[in-house]
């Protein structure tokens, strides 16, 4: 499917409009699409969906981040911190 395609999917996944969510990652095989209402790095919903149109994925919190594999690593350490919810004495992640 097309990344306009795409995004209507997501969108309507989502319950929202194709102008309240956008295009956070692409590659050859996957769109990555996210809420706009939260500021760049910051938790949002998202949806993946593949190049055929099937969504893939779908989460109400999370952070999308392009990685080489090589890098993969750290990058998911990074993200691991990141998502980190400080509730008292306890860490929800």
């Amino acid at each position: 499917c097309s990344e306009k395609e795409a995004q209507e999917l997501a969108a309507a996944d989502m319950r929202l409009s194709e102008d309240q969510i956008r295009l956070m990652e692409k590659t050859k095989y996957f769109f990555v699409f996210g809420g706009k209402a939260a500021h760049e790095g910051k938790p949002v919903p998202i949806r993946i969906v593949d190049s055929k149109g099937f969504i893939k994925v779908q989460r109400g919190y999370a952070m999308v981040a392009k990685a080489k594999a090589k890098d993969y690593q750290k990058e998911v350490k990074r993200l691991w911190e990141d998502m980190a919810v400080y509730q008292g004495e306890m860490i929800a992640r």
